[in-house]
């Protein structure tokens, strides 16, 4: 990536602002754009130790990548339900990653489901205890 703001990176790109209600122009900002890109790429401004993401796609652990595709391979042969579980929302990063890869209607015979605060009531209502016993849940909580 050419972290300069210049090169074929920054070519592949073009904004079309004819339709735009602006009250001043958008190049006005430029110099402001230019500010923040440095500090941000050369990490020189608060909070500059949390800045991991910024080259992250080329920086990444590709041998621990090549572990997860390997057991993700295990899981999609080997499960029919995979339960991603978190409290807080802290499984929605998990949900918007894997719906933004395969879309809402999957194809994959692995059925992943996302449980919340409500994990009790969902593995109550549609778990091991309604389906050994047959009950049926109230509805509300499906």
């Amino acid at each position: 990536m050419d972290q300069r703001g210049e090169g074929e990176y920054f070519k592949m790109m073009k904004l079309n602002t004819s339709h735009a209600l602006l009250k001043e122009s958008i190049e006005s900002y430029q110099e402001k754009v230019n500010e923040l890109h440095k500090v941000i790429f050369e990490r020189t401004g608060a909070g500059n130790d949390y800045m991991g993401w910024v080259d992250w796609a080329e920086t990444y652990d590709k041998a621990e990548f090549e572990r997860i595709l390997q057991v993700a391979e295990k899981v999609k042969d080997k499960a029919e339900v995979l339960l991603v579980c978190g409290i807080g929302g802290s499984y929605l990063g998990a949900r918007a990653a894997i719906e933004m890869i395969q879309g809402l209607y999957s194809g994959n015979k692995t059925e992943v489901i996302f449980v919340g605060n409500t994990f009790l009531i969902y593995i109550y209502c549609t778990g091991v205890k309604a389906h050994r016993r047959q009950e049926r849940c109230d509805e509300r909580y499906l």
